[in-house]
């Protein structure tokens, strides 16, 4: 029973601390920046918690496209590029091709 009163006492001890060590930083901040810009900050931090503690399969899911998706891309623009390419071969000859 002692040890976990002690426990306690020294966990209230910390957290006291840790919450004045905020205060602290709490009003330098406020007196080095506008309020405005404080109000953004917190905002941004708000948005962008989820991104900080994602794993890294949440982050690369939503880092971008799919690089399959890409590569089905590249090849559909490149037989669209060949045929145009020969489509206009066919319509000026040969000074369609360089």
């Amino acid at each position: 029973i002692r040890q976990a009163a002690r426990q306690k006492r020294v966990s209230k001890v910390f957290d006291n601390r840790q919450a004045r060590t905020l205060r602290l930083y709490q009003s330098r901040i406020a007196t080095r920046y506008h309020a405005n810009q404080i109000t953004q900050w917190k905002n941004q931090r708000q948005e962008r918690a989820s991104t900080v503690f994602a794993t890294a399969a949440e982050r690369s899911e939503s880092a971008g496209p799919d690089v399959k998706e890409l590569h089905a891309k590249i090849g559909q623009l490149a037989m669209e590029n060949d045929f145009l390419a020969a489509a206009l071969g066919r319509m000026s000859g040969a000074s369609a091709k360089r």
